[in-house]
């Protein structure tokens, strides 16, 4: 459950991170959480723009390998719990150093624990492998 869980999150990351960051994470987001917040809390400018797309890009590479492309289920699930435990500090660090201006803080705080979630869950479906 929890690669085909990983499979979608990552995907449409993928997906919509690719095509328009903007339209779907930006200040303007139509996928706009409570109190009128987004992931950032300004718009993109081209360098921004390129490495959301490039991001993007890694994330849907990173799906369609497992979907598509043979990437076996362990490696899957390890490089998605990799992924989650060395980008929580990153996202700390950003939340810590930002006034709000450029990121909405507690969105990458909402961010960092359902990281930390996504850690364990993958972390206990690590251990029942049997390549460790």
């Amino acid at each position: 459950m929890y690669d085909l869980a990983m499979t979608i999150y990552f995907g449409m990351y993928g997906a919509t991170m690719t095509t328009n960051s903007e339209l779907f994470w930006g200040p303007d987001s139509i996928m706009m959480l409570p109190a009128r917040r987004c992931y950032m809390s300004s718009a993109a400018d081209a360098q921004s723009a390129f490495f959301q797309r490039m991001t993007g890009l890694g994330f849907a590479i990173m799906s369609l390998g497992y979907a598509k492309c043979g990437v076996s289920k362990d490696a899957w699930i390890k490089q998605t719990m990799l992924f989650h435990v060395v980008s929580t500090p990153i996202f700390f660090l950003q939340c810590a150093s930002d006034d709000g201006t450029s990121f909405t803080p507690w969105v990458w705080y909402l961010q960092i624990a359902i990281n930390i979630v996504l850690a364990g869950w993958g972390y206990t479906e690590m251990t029942k492998s049997k390549t460790k």
